[in-house]
C-alpha cells in the first residue's frame, strides 16, 4: 500500500490554515478539526520517524499543550451537547440543567480563552515548522528519494505490517477492551 502524499500534505495544510485563521476557534467544528489535526500531525511525525529531529521535536513541544487545551474546550463543547439530550421532566430538575448549562457554558468560555492564547502565541513558529516536515516527508515519498529515504520507507511499510498483525485482536470487541483498542488505532493514524 502506497503513501498517499496528497493526503498527507492536506493534513499539514489544513492544521496551518487552523492557526492561520485562529479566530473561528470559537465554535465546537473547529476546535475538533484542531484537535485532529494535530493529532494527525503528531501521529504521522513519530510513525515517519521524523520526530527527532530539532525542528520536529519543537514542532511537537508546541502541539502537545495546543491539543491538550483544545481536548479540554471539546469536552466541554461534548458534555453540553448530552446535556442538551437528555429529556429532565421532573419537577424542579429543569432549574438544575439550566445552572448546569450556564456553569458548562463558562466553563468553555474560559477553557476557549485559553486556548485562543495559546494558539496566538505559537502561531507563527508553528505555522512555520509545519511547512519543514511536509516537506521532509515529501521528499521521503518522491519516487527519486535517496538510500535513506527508501530505508525509512521500508521501516515504514514494516511498522504498518506491525499494525495490521496487530489489530487482528481482540477477536471479538465489547465494553471492557473497546476503548484501548480505539485508542491504539488513533496512535498509528496519519491520515
Amino acid at each position: 500500500m502506497a503513501l498517499d502524499s496528497r493526503r498527507i500534505q492536506k493534513n499539514f495544510r489544513k492544521l496551518r490554515n487552523i492557526f492561520k485563521n485562529s479566530a473561528k476557534l470559537r465554535s465546537p467544528q473547529p476546535v475538533h478539526d484542531l484537535r485532529t489535526r494535530t493529532r494527525r500531525v503528531e501521529a504521522l511525525l513519530r510513525n515517519a520517524g521524523i520526530d527527532r529531529g530539532r525542528g520536529a521535536k519543537h514542532l511537537l513541544g508546541d502541539l502537545r499543550p495546543i491539543r491538550k487545551k483544545a481536548g479540554d474546550v471539546r469536552d466541554m463543547d461534548v458534555l453540553t451537547s448530552h446535556l442538551l439530550e437528555l429529556n429532565i421532566d421532573r419537577a424542579g430538575e429543569g432549574d438544575c440543567e439550566v445552572q448546569l448549562l450556564e456553569h458548562l457554558g463558562e466553563e468553555r468560555h474560559r477553557l476557549g480563552k485559553k486556548l485562543q492564547r495559546a494558539v496566538r502565541k505559537n502561531r507563527a513558529g508553528v505555522r512555520k515548522r509545519l511547512k519543514h516536515p511536509s516537506d521532509h516527508i515529501q521528499s521521503m515519498i518522491a519516487p527519486h528519494a535517496s538510500n535513506t529515504h527508501r530505508k525509512r520507507r521500508v521501516e515504514a511499510a514494516a511498522s504498518v505490517l506491525e499494525l495490521v498483525s496487530g489489530l487482528s485482536e481482540p477477536k471479538t470487541l465489547n465494553r471492557t477492551n473497546l476503548h484501548p483498542y480505539r485508542r491504539e488505532l488513533k496512535s498509528f493514524a496519519t491520515c
